[in-house]
């Protein structure tokens, strides 16, 4: 014990002996093991802080020991980071308060220079006793995470870990570096995210099938897991049976008394195999489809088979090969037998999802795309059990479920996003609108998405004196389909009442023309509900308040339709993105939720694609499947459609703006102008073209237009002109070409 009390003479008035305190230094063995004993400062500050103070508790050091310990335990960022987090506090007014009279001038500079404190008196120890309470609290200072969700990423469920311990596991690191409180409900969709994401294969896969996953409980989501852990020694029992249990309903010996030859009463169809026509058996109880002799070479793969003679065989698979039956074409492996007979087996029939009837005429097969009978030519459509039928196989295989959007309610939360706090107005009231009546038709449509979200947390129920409209809008659909609607909120007297950041969105005229040259291969990407991702600080989500029934709900997310939404998403995407190097070193480029990656080649396009892919569903992002457009020489990005070398309009922005009718107020022609200045680069001399209607634009003019001649027929050239619009190369930079301006009057324009 450095600083110990030993009692001395004289002998005080009431008989007790007088202490003194003596030092004795550490021992270097004790400082040796606390060495040892001590974690990263970074990675437990926690356990740092219990230790030290724990031997501040039971050894009383001096000013010099508690260096020698900083010294001993910590690296010299780590012991300068706690002198200032100590200084800090030693002169917080919460030090200040209780300080006798004489320790008034006490300050931060006595954590560096070493004192002249008495420890035998009560200053002395007083000061000493303050001085190890603030270096605790510097430890605890400096100690605090940064938030690293990456670490977060690594804790994975071991193979024979039980779901209870990964799940405790998966929340410590949550709490320890996640900056958030994973028992807090708002969070436990992020708890639950993790959970299946990382989990082991088999407990993955079957919480990938649960409908409503988000909705469920935790309690619910660790019941189906445990269900399926203990269920693994049941399965691993039977997959250790020998395969031998494959029965063939055939026998493999060619002459046995049990082969049987075509008769004109068995079930058979003609299928082409490259192009080479069999004929076979329908056979249910044959777990392989079977060729006898055919011209397909063996593969690697082998099954063992065994025949109702009781003998069981090795039997080699067929490479891939082409099946056709009438139009179609699917790809299968063949068992390749000694079988008299070639076996349309059970594994074909239940790859095409056939039907089986069997009546008094005799045995049909029915395929689901056709309701004639099919044993002679009949149609073969390969119907493959995915989850993303719109995806290639090669990006379902390869990238986990998670980042897929799969429905209008599917919603990410991104790792990198802290809740966004909003500055509002404070000279004028709260915004608030009654909710008009809505249509009960609209109120159907709009009624699975709320309780969707609801079961989620991403709307709450709230008691806000905000309150907007909800405007639900009719989605476009076929006749016979269902009415959807699309929720919109109506921002506007929000949008009015907040300070909004400056926008930093890019412009996408400058953005397209950073197309690198030489680029032929292009990817695009569309986020799915990408406002959404990002959380909404409490203190905030009261302005977005909207009456829904009897009561009001408000969002916990960033909505749409909020002026920063925008800018803000597109601020952390870019963040997400910055450090991400592409394999191949494609472009890439952003603008708000739409992500272009731009390659010289298809090989580079792939491989940076799944690359990129991967890295948005590790920060969080969903992508829609539907929407990506996967290594193409031809995408449609930003209204544009932009090919090898080109850039042209797409044909629905173009008819969007030729189908607008004359304008009959400022407002109006206003909207036409704005439509129409997204084309300008396809229309030469547009500022000379459009300058009769900009003028009609001006506050002098009335509100309600009266069309002259001149302004009339430039409306009409306007529409001529994007009708006929050209397709615009792609400017390289990298060798000369020329700029075409336009001249009138001495004033130059098109440059």
């Amino acid at each position: 014990m450095p600083l110990r009390a030993l009692p001395i003479p004289p002998i005080q008035p009431d008989g007790a002996p007088r202490m003194v305190y003596t030092h004795q230094p550490f021992y270097t063995a004790d400082l040796v093991t606390w060495s040892n004993q001590m974690p990263s400062l970074r990675d437990d500050p926690d356990k740092c802080h219990r230790q030290i103070s724990a031997i501040f508790s039971t050894h009383n050091p001096t000013w010099p020991d508690v260096h020698v310990l900083l010294n001993a335990l910590f690296n010299e960022a780590e012991k300068a980071d706690i002198l200032t987090k100590a200084g800090e506090a030693i002169e917080s007014p919460d030090y200040q308060r209780g300080r006798p009279a004489a320790l008034a001038a006490l300050s931060a500079q006595c954590l560096r220079i070493e004192p002249t404190w008495d420890y035998n008196t009560t200053n002395g120890i007083w000061c000493l006793n303050l001085f190890k309470r603030a270096i605790l609290d510097g430890v605890k200072a400096a100690g605090q995470r940064t938030v690293n969700w990456t670490k977060v990423q690594t804790v994975l469920q071991g193979p024979n870990e039980h779901p209870s311990d990964y799940y405790t596991r998966l929340v410590s690191a949550i709490k320890t570096w996640g900056g958030i409180d994973p028992e807090n409900p708002q969070h436990e969709v992020i708890v639950k995210g993790f959970f299946k994401d990382q989990a082991s294969p088999d407990i993955r896969k079957a919480l990938n099938l649960q409908i409503g996953y988000d909705g469920k409980s935790v309690s619910e989501i660790l019941s189906i897991a445990k269900s399926v852990y203990n269920s693994r020694d049941e399965r691993k029992r039977k997959e250790a049976k020998p395969e031998t249990e494959h029965i063939l309903a055939l026998s493999m010996e060619p002459n046995s008394s049990r082969g049987r030859t075509l008769s004109p009463d068995d079930p058979i169809c003609t299928i082409e195999i490259d192009g080479h026509p069999y004929r076979c058996l329908l056979d249910t109880g044959a777990t392989y489809s079977t060729l006898t002799s055919s011209h397909l070479e063996p593969g690697s793969e082998t099954k063992k088979v065994m025949g109702l003679d009781g003998i069981p065989r090795t039997c080699p698979l067929s490479q891939p090969a082409k099946v056709t039956l009438g139009p179609l074409l699917a790809e299968h492996t063949f068992l390749l037998t000694s079988s008299p007979v070639n076996l349309l087996g059970r594994d074909l029939l239940c790859k095409l999802n056939a039907t089986i009837k069997c009546s008094e005429d005799g045995i049909y097969l029915y395929m689901p795309e056709d309701s004639v009978p099919a044993f002679q030519g009949m149609v073969l459509e390969e119907k493959l059990d995915r989850q993303f039928p719109e995806l290639p196989p090669e990006l379902e295989n390869e990238l986990p479920p998670s980042l897929w959007g799969t429905e209008s309610t599917s919603v990410g939360l991104l790792l990198s996003a802290t809740p966004v706090r909003i500055t509002y107005r404070t000279d004028r009231p709260f915004p608030c609108t009654k909710q008009y009546p809505l249509p009960k038709e609209a109120i159907d449509g709009l009624t699975p998405m709320i309780e969707d979200f609801l079961s989620k947390g991403i709307l709450v129920p709230c008691a806000s004196p905000c309150n907007t409209p909800v405007l639900p809008i009719k989605k476009p659909s076929t006749e016979g389909a269902p009415v959807r609607y699309r929720f919109v909120q109506d921002l506007r007297l929000v949008n009015q009442f907040v300070i909004p950041r400056h926008p930093v969105v890019g412009n996408p005229n400058s953005l397209l023309n950073a197309i690198p040259a030489g680029t032929t291969w292009y990817s695009a990407a569309d986020l799915c509900s990408a406002f959404f991702s990002i959380p909404l600080d409490p203190a905030s989500q009261f302005l977005f308040a909207f009456t829904w029934g009897p009561s009001q709900l408000t969002w916990t997310r960033l909505p749409q339709g909020y002026v920063e939404s925008p800018a803000i998403f597109s601020a952390i995407l870019h963040q997400d993105l910055q450090d991400v190097c592409l394999p191949a070193n494609s472009a890439l480029l952003l603008y708000v939720d739409d992500i272009l990656l731009c390659s010289t080649s298809e090989e580079a396009c792939k491989l940076d694609t799944k690359y990129l892919l991967s890295e948005l569903a590790r920060k969080g992002h969903k992508v829609s499947p539907k929407k990506l457009q996967y290594c193409k020489q031809e995408v449609k990005y930003l209204g544009h459609i932009l090919g090898v070398g080109t850039r042209s309009l797409a044909t629905d922005r173009i008819e969007a703006v030729t189908r607008i009718p004359l304008p009959k107020t400022k407002r109006q022609l206003r909207g036409f102008l704005g439509m129409a200045g997204f084309c300008r680069a396809w229309i030469a001399g547009y500022s000379e073209i459009t300058k009769p209607l900009t003028a009609m634009t001006r506050q002098d003019h009335p509100d309600t237009l009266v069309w002259e001649e001149e302004a009339y027929k430039s409306f009409e050239r306007l529409k001529r002109e994007l009708r006929s619009a050209p397709a615009l190369g792609l400017p390289d930079y990298r060798t000369p070409f020329n700029l075409f301006i336009h001249e009138q009057m001495g004033v130059a324009s098109g440059s």
